[in-house]
């Protein structure tokens, strides 16, 4: 049975190495704690279903909410500079979604 790393099963995270490394610089460029913990589990998330040093096949497969994909893309840019990737970031409009109050009517 493989080893896991924070729960997660040893052989599905294809770049763990390159993602925890970017987490650490991050923390030492003094961004805050969940800054880091969030762009580690967009990266976690997407690095399941694409390999992340292919930036086409990231770009073509996330089907995601504009608001998320806008998110993932603000970390893919650090990511790529970082890495020394060319990214050219597309942009995404983030959608703003009312509440839901219930009224009294609406048992």
């Amino acid at each position: 049975m493989p080893r896991s790393v924070k729960g997660y099963r040893a052989g599905s995270l294809s770049n763990i190495g390159d993602i925890l490394s970017h987490a650490l610089s991050l923390e030492k460029q003094g961004y805050k704690q969940n800054s880091v913990r969030g762009t580690l589990s967009g990266f976690k998330a997407l690095d399941r279903r694409v390999n992340l040093l292919d930036v086409q096949a990231v770009l073509t497969r996330v089907q995601l909410s504009p608001t998320r994909k806008e998110q993932l893309s603000n970390y893919l840019e650090k990511f790529y500079k970082w890495k020394g990737v060319e990214f050219q970031k597309p942009k995404y409009k983030r959608v703003i979604k009312v509440p839901f109050i219930p009224t009294e009517n609406d048992d």
